[in-house]
């Protein structure tokens, strides 16, 4: 037996465990119906059932992956940036789906071209592509909830400002403004409602949220809290200061735009003229990869390509 049946047969089982957590999420997606309907009655008074208010952490809907996920410590890290990135699904239904798209890509890329190691760079490319998906959705989302932080702070101190308490000035953001930051403060105003301090609830939403901004008024936020001052301020300033940043980081964007699309042209452009050259001259491209000193020059190529595009991404990658 050799190696290629030996991986295929191991991504095709991937692929029916994909399946299967495919069925288990549809049957836990109708037991969460069921619970909103119990809870509805409950609400209506129509019975009383014993709820749990344990917080448990779910990795996958079929229980023996979920114990394999919960004995590693990384998953757990990992299923922070699918939350982070406002994901609802769990992280087992990602891993299965990386497995599956690899398999397909293999299977493609062997079909196409018989080759061995071009399939393996493509179940890589397919089975990442889940991974591209959730940090470019934790990438927007976080983005987004700074642009919101300078608007939920000006709401704090005028709550403030009016003779709320902090924590319903919380309530009140979490209650105006929309997703990111409505919701992360929404978390913020439960734990305090359980019974956590106000610092520790802000620790907790510096630790869920990678925002820089945000780890700067949860500092001024404990710091006041033990020395004292007027919190209110404090939240202007830090929301001016914020907004300044922004003004900033336009300008910065705004002269690098030229540099940022010929980034974008020159790394996709090698791609683009071989798809038309395969699809023009296909013999002419599959000579590249069975070729030995086409499939040098190929990987060659591309490791060049990969240091160009990460030279010119240090260059047009400003930090402000």
């Amino acid at each position: 037996m050799d190696t290629v049946t030996i991986i295929t047969g191991i991504l095709i089982f991937s692929t029916t465990i994909l399946a299967i957590e495919g069925f288990y999420y549809i049957l836990e997606t109708f037991k969460k119906r069921g619970t909103r309907r119990r809870l509805r009655i409950i609400s209506q008074g129509g019975g009383s059932e014993g709820i749990s208010i344990i917080r448990t952490t779910t990795l996958s809907d079929i229980p023996w992956l979920n114990r394999i996920l919960l004995s590693v410590p990384r998953f757990k890290k990992i299923d922070d940036i699918i939350k982070q990135a406002g994901i609802e699904l769990p992280l087992g239904f990602f891993i299965l789906l990386s497995l599956l798209l690899g398999f397909l890509g293999f299977y493609g890329s062997w079909y196409i071209a018989r080759d061995f190691v071009l399939g393996v760079l493509a179940a890589g490319f397919f089975g990442m592509s889940p991974t591209f998906y959730v940090l470019y959705k934790k990438k927007k989302r976080m983005q987004l909830f700074e642009r919101q932080l300078p608007d939920a702070l000006e709401l704090l101190s005028r709550s403030l400002r009016a003779g709320h308490s902090f924590s319903a000035g919380v309530q009140m953001v979490a209650h105006e403004l929309p997703d990111p930051i409505g919701t992360e403060f929404g978390k913020v105003f439960a734990e305090i409602r359980y019974g956590l301090s106000a610092p520790q609830t802000l620790k907790n939403l510096a630790d869920r949220i990678d925002c820089e901004a945000l780890r700067l008024f949860v500092l001024s936020v404990i710091i006041q809290r033990e020395t004292g001052g007027n919190l209110a301020e404090m939240m202007d300033n830090i929301s001016y200061i914020i907004r300044e940043r922004f003004k900033l980081l336009g300008k910065v964007k705004a002269l690098a735009a030229e540099g940022v699309y010929s980034a974008w042209i020159l790394s996709l452009l090698p791609f683009f003229m071989a798809f038309i050259l395969y699809v023009i001259r296909r013999d002419y491209v599959l000579m590249l990869l069975h070729d030995p000193w086409g499939k040098t020059a190929s990987s060659l190529a591309l490791a060049w390509l990969c240091l160009g595009i990460f030279i010119i991404r240090k260059i047009v990658k400003i930090k402000v």
